[in-house]
């Protein structure tokens, strides 16, 4: 008999073992899905976030409504380019010569957006070097004698009383100087550019005028910014 109570016992407790684990595991599996619903949940907020904002984002480039999901992945690449500013980065000079033509689209000048400033500032930096060990400057900067230029350029223009029913713009990059703004003839745009180029340390004269104030200007305007 004590034999058989002891098998009683042991089996007793087995089952209750296994119930306490039939147990744990059920508690275990109810664990695992609350977890697993958590982490759904929070990727469904995270969803519907970034939906609404990319539907903002959208809007805003687009002004649109009821945005289809191609049109919300589109999105992406449409909103960035939208945010950017235009910046004078590296401050490069920019001065206005004469002012006698009116009604003359103003140019923006050398404005760049924050993208375009980093390449650029790759390319500046190579140029440099390169300026440099050519001996052609007396540092690895290309640009730095670019604001005495452009104020010689300028002030030989503003001193032309042949250029004085013109209005013009003047920019320099690397001793490459531009012209911009409006002209009365062609004949005027040649005399300009053999004027910039008599200019000491101009290395190149860029022409972007205008005959007369009418038509799409060679240059990007200060109204579209």
């Amino acid at each position: 008999m004590v034999l058989a109570s002891r098998r009683r016992t042991v089996a007793e407790a087995g089952t209750a073992q296994r119930r306490q684990r039939t147990a744990r595991q059920k508690d275990l599996r109810l664990l695992s899905g609350a977890l697993r619903l958590g982490r759904l949940l929070r990727a469904s907020v995270q969803s519907q976030r970034w939906a609404v904002g990319v539907r903002m984002r959208l809007a805003a480039c687009h002004s649109l409504r009821g945005v289809s999901i191609v049109a919300l992945l589109a999105a992406l690449a449409c909103a960035p380019a939208a945010a950017q500013q235009r910046r004078n980065w590296f401050g490069d000079p920019f001065a206005q010569a004469t002012s006698g033509l009116p009604g003359c689209p103003v140019p923006e000048g050398p404005l760049i957006t924050e993208d375009e400033m980093r390449r650029e500032g790759h390319a500046r930096i190579e140029r440099g070097t390169t300026c440099w060990l050519r001996k052609q400057c007396d540092e690895p900067n290309a640009y730095k004698s670019d604001p005495q230029i452009n104020a010689a350029v300028v002030a030989a223009i503003a001193g032309d009383a042949r250029f004085a029913g013109t209005s013009l713009w003047v920019t320099t990059q690397r001793k490459f100087v531009f012209l911009q703004g409006c002209v009365r003839s062609r004949a005027q745009i040649g005399q300009l550019v053999e004027l910039a180029r008599r200019v000491p340390r101009v290395e190149y004269v860029g022409d972007e005028l205008l005959v007369g104030t009418r038509g799409k200007p060679p240059y990007r305007t200060a109204e579209k910014r």
